[in-house]
């Protein structure tokens, strides 16, 4: 299929901003992080790398970075945010080029998962001048952070996690003065306790306390700010305003959707209604039939046993209390993952009792996994699932099987043979499966070369879709790739390059792929019984980039999916709305709102913090003074206290750091140190 001019530019952008493909990786690992650099082919011939040009729209957008202002970027996935990244921190190392004895030029840039440091690092390699010195900063276990200070300390623009920064934050390794701009991809996060308003907590104190301050440029990049579940316009506006409270915004740069540049560029699909199926009968389900019957035998066995000896007190007869959710809900999930973890409190000197509370809580949450599946997937799936657990069970368990163990065991294998028998059975197919084939086969043979996003709430989710198309023959024409966040970052960039390169056509994964990810442009996005946020919604919708391109959701009924995407659907109206709104308020206006709102927070956090020191108990390890003194370090105070000469650990409840800071003579008369 030929395509148009107008494809082959908005395509030319998108790809020439991947980049990375032709240059080999050179890492280097000290200090427990791992600092990544980027080399090119020796054979390649370095060039100096050229600026993209933007589109008016795009130079529009950036518009109010140029100036030095804080800003947020608010605009769809596709509309070349990235872009306009580059441009603007190319801008902000002109002025250092052009004007002397000014602060050197730093900018952090900060992204929410470790898989996007290298793509985003890499998207601005290929556009940045020989000159310009970048670095990428892998490592979640940071247990020296001065190889982190030098890696600022010598390069330009550095990409890195926001927790690695507020780590380094913390031990005071690094400043939020010592940058002069921090990019924040996602910005939509910067809210509650995520390390990225951690880091903007430490940078609007700084600015509240120090009117002197030398504070960096802050820029945010995002396609939705959200609502926070506003259930309300009012909401909404009072969770926008936080948002820019919380990054310290003076300007709000959105597009204008009505320019015909824009939407020449950026394509939002069409909006398919709802697909919503009817599960199967449990006449037509003898899966879930005889795995209910399963979890109900081991509940029974855990509950005679805890009876039989005379344990069952009133905290484990509460957490019990999942048995009476229905099973293969969440509402069960959670009731048993609780069941778990809470056991071991209830049951303190029985080990055995113990262990069956806890290994058959763990097959129930297996079997419930499993019910869940079935709904959505076929029953050989949700089966493959349970026999790969029991195979691990039988195999793993380094101190063998004892009698209980084998008993839990043996209700499955009583059941294999018909469980296997039901799943190869055609009448027991699952009615949401034949609807979204049929789907698949109109759009495909309608668009030969579509390319299609399968969205999955889980893993084994993907496995089983995987899988389903892999082994359905009215469906050979598909080519599917599975991608999830377990698999390694070069695993992931081999399927989206196979899917941007046709080897590749149907994309089955987890919402790893939902935000930030670089995915290639799409034709249908799929969210097969997969329900997200409002902000989730739109950044799954923006995959659906190329024209004509077509959203759906595809659900069981016995889920409330349709009105809970409505739901999304109003928020994110909200959102806009709220954007559009105080985008047009007077900046003196915005500012007084959000300057109030920054004051209020830092209140609050000064008030939560004092409470924290008056109630925390430290435990301490002691030092030798002499035989009769003992010292003490808390928060930069000392304490002297008359202790034996033996070293000894010591819990000590602070009320306020001065009332620490006295010295304790064995005769109990003290002095100020």
């Amino acid at each position: 299929m030929a395509k148009t001019k107008d494809n082959e530019i908005n395509e030319e952008q998108h790809e020439d901003s991947e980049g990375g493909g032709d240059e080999e990786q050179e890492h280097s690992e000290m200090e427990g992080v791992q600092v990544v650099q980027k080399r090119r082919n020796k054979k390649e011939k370095p060039e100096k790398a050229k600026p993209k040009k933007l589109r008016n729209y795009q130079i529009k957008l950036a518009k109010p970075f140029i100036s030095g202002q804080n800003t947020i970027i608010i605009s769809h996935t596709g509309s070349g945010k990235t872009v306009v990244a580059v441009h603007f921190v190319r801008e902000h190392f002109k002025e250092q080029e052009a004007k002397l004895n000014v602060k050197p030029k730093k900018v952090i840039f900060l992204v929410n998962t470790i898989s996007l440091v290298s793509q985003q690092h890499d998207l601005f390699k290929e556009d940045m001048p020989e000159s310009m010195r970048l670095t990428q900063l892998i490592g979640d276990n940071v247990q020296q952070l001065a190889t982190m200070k030098n890696a600022v300390e010598n390069n330009d623009i550095i990409f890195l996690t926001a927790q690695m920064l507020v780590n380094a934050l913390e031990k005071n390794e690094l400043k939020i003065d010592d940058f002069t701009m921090l990019v924040f991809d996602e910005c939509h996060h910067c809210h509650g306790q995520n390390p990225y308003n951690i880091i903007m907590a430490k940078y609007r104190r700084r600015k509240l306390k120090d009117e002197a301050a030398t504070l960096p440029q802050i820029v945010g990049l995002t396609a939705s700010i959200g609502t926070g579940r506003a259930s309300s316009q009012e909401k909404s506006d009072e969770y926008a305003k936080s948002i820019f409270a919380n990054l310290d915004a003076d300007e709000i740069s959105i597009p204008d959707e009505n320019d015909d540049e824009y939407r020449l560029h950026v394509n939002p699909p069409e909006e398919i209604d709802p697909i919503m199926v009817k599960p199967r009968s449990d006449d037509a389900d003898p899966f879930k039939t005889e795995i209910v019957t399963i979890m109900s035998e081991i509940e029974k066995i855990m509950g005679e046993r805890v009876h039989k000896q005379g344990t069952m007190s009133e905290g484990l007869a509460d957490l019990f209390n999942f048995t009476k959710s229905v099973k293969g809900t969440s509402s069960y999930e959670q009731g048993v993952e609780n069941f778990i973890s809470h056991s071991p409190e209830c049951v303190t000197s029985n080990d055995s009792l113990l262990r069956l509370l806890r290994t058959g809580g763990e097959h129930l949450r297996k079997y419930n996994d499993s019910l869940k599946e079935n709904t959505i997937c076929r029953i050989q799936d949700a089966l493959r699932f349970i026999k790969k657990f029991i195979e691990k069970e039988e195999s793993t368990r380094s101190d063998g099987l004892n009698e209980d163990d084998k008993q839990l065991i043996r209700l499955f294998k009583d059941r294999e043979e018909k469980l296997q028998y039901v799943s190869g059975e055609k009448k027991f197919e699952n009615p949401l499966l034949s609807k979204f084939e049929d789907v698949l086969i109109g759009e495909y043979k309608t668009n030969t070369e579509a390319h299609a996003i399968i969205f999955c709430t889980k893993r084994i989710t993907v496995d089983a879709m995987y899988s389903w198309i892999k082994e359905n023959e009215r469906l050979s024409f598909l080519k599917p790739e599975k991608i999830s966040s377990e698999m390694s970052q070069f695993d992931q960039n081999t399927v989206l390059k196979n899917f941007k390169e046709n080897r590749c056509n149907i994309l089955v994964g987890t919402n790893v792929v939902e935000e930030g990810t670089d995915v290639p442009a799409c034709n249908l996005v799929f969210r097969y019984n997969y329900m997200s946020s409002d902000v989730g919604r739109t950044q799954a919708k923006g995959r659906g980039r190329k024209k004509n391109s077509k959203f759906y959701m595809i659900a069981s009924t016995e889920f409330n999916f349709e009105e809970r995407d409505q739901e999304n659907k109003i928020r994110h109206q909200f959102m806009t709305k709220s954007v559009r709104t105080l985008s047009k308020l007077p900046k003196d206006q915005l500012k007084k709102e959000l300057l109030a709102l920054q004051t209020i927070d830092l209140r609050e956090r000064l008030m939560s913090e004092k409470k924290e020191r008056e109630h925390t108990t430290y435990n301490i390890r002691g030092q030798k003074l002499d035989t009769n003194f003992f010292v003490v370090n808390v928060q930069n105070s000392l304490v002297i206290q008359q202790m034996s000469k033996y070293l000894m650990t010591l819990t000590i409840s602070l009320s306020t750091k001065n009332s620490m800071k006295k010295c304790v003579h064995k005769n109990t008369q003290s002095r100020r140190l």
